[in-house]
């Protein structure tokens, strides 16, 4: 081996654990503000539950679960969930007509008492249903600068469950092979913080696998284009008819923020995929009309 080979092997030895150490350190004081935020919050008389704790009670005797974005997809997909499957959703999937058996929201942004333009009409869409209750409804995200422990309080202390949570960093430099080392983080379960990685999406996957569910399918999640309730406000809409190659292209032309980067959600999920199916879970799409499909198998119920 020349020297300059065993200086090349050296340096990449180096930056990846270099990497590791940032990744680590990073993820640890994560953990600390969020411990912190959970503290304040428990003062107040909140809830705030281990990840262990929601996994014990959200032991699921079924053997699919139903993971529910907000893409487009959603709105052609939806038909697949039987009523015994164990559903998860997040953000604004409450506008579909589902019961859900876990729920994520994160968003309590405003200022002073007074929740933003969003944050609002999410609050408001999950009063509406009545159905997602404090047994169902998970806050996370409580780090989060956005989200005061005063706001958090106000809109969900009665209505939510706290959850600690924590963000898995990027280790290894190249999308690839960054996405593997998060997917073997993500599959190995903290019993105290739930992990994420840059979408809404990973927890409601991860709380699926630790419920005991061996296949995992995902709805509305796009990479991009329109979100489903942007789709439905137009009165005339003919779900059938939906133009799916206009979908997917503006999908495409318009990826989310979350689609772009060492960690994106293509990655990711496609790495998660490898990753379990070798501990026998398998993690798929749930129609191939959604760009999903183009990183994971597409499900196909069995009638």
């Amino acid at each position: 081996m020349s020297a300059l080979t065993r200086f090349a092997r050296r340096a990449v030895k180096r930056s990846y654990l270099y990497r590791r150490h940032r990744a680590r350190s990073e993820e640890a004081a994560a953990k600390a503000r969020t411990n912190s935020i959970a503290d304040a919050l428990r003062a107040e008389g909140c809830s705030v539950l281990e990840y262990r704790d929601v996994v014990d009670r959200h032991r699921s005797s079924s053997q699919i679960a139903h993971v529910v974005g907000s893409g487009w997809s959603v709105l052609k997909s939806q038909k697949l969930i039987a009523p015994n499957d164990f559903v998860v959703g997040a953000n604004m999937a409450a506008y579909l007509d589902i019961a859900f058996s876990a729920y994520f929201v994160e968003n309590a942004s405003g200022s002073g008492l007074r929740l933003s333009e969003y944050a609002s009409r999410q609050f408001d869409l999950l009063k509406a249903r009545g159905d997602i209750g404090k047994d169902k409804l998970y806050f996370k995200n409580i780090w989060q600068s956005s989200n005061s422990v005063e706001r958090m309080v106000f809109y969900y202390g009665e209505r939510a469950s706290f959850v600690l949570d924590y963000n898995v960093k990027e280790r290894g430099g190249r999308s690839e092979y960054s996405a593997r080392l998060a997917a073997q983080s993500l599959i190995r379960m903290d019993k105290r913080f739930i992990k994420q990685a840059r979408s809404s999406i990973v927890p409601c996957i991860s709380l699926s696998r630790h419920a005991g569910c061996q296949t995992i399918v995902v709805h509305g999640v796009d990479f991009g284009g329109p979100y489903f309730y942007e789709v439905m406000s137009n009165e005339d809409l003919d779900i059938e008819a939906l133009d799916i190659e206009s979908m997917r292209s503006r999908a495409y032309s318009a990826a989310h923020e979350t689609a772009i980067g060492p960690l994106a959600t293509p990655i990711v999920l496609k790495a998660l995929a490898v990753a379990f199916r070798k501990t026998g879970v398998s993690l798929l799409s749930a129609t191939e009309f959604s760009p999903s499909s183009d990183v994971l198998p597409v499900y196909r119920r069995n009638t």
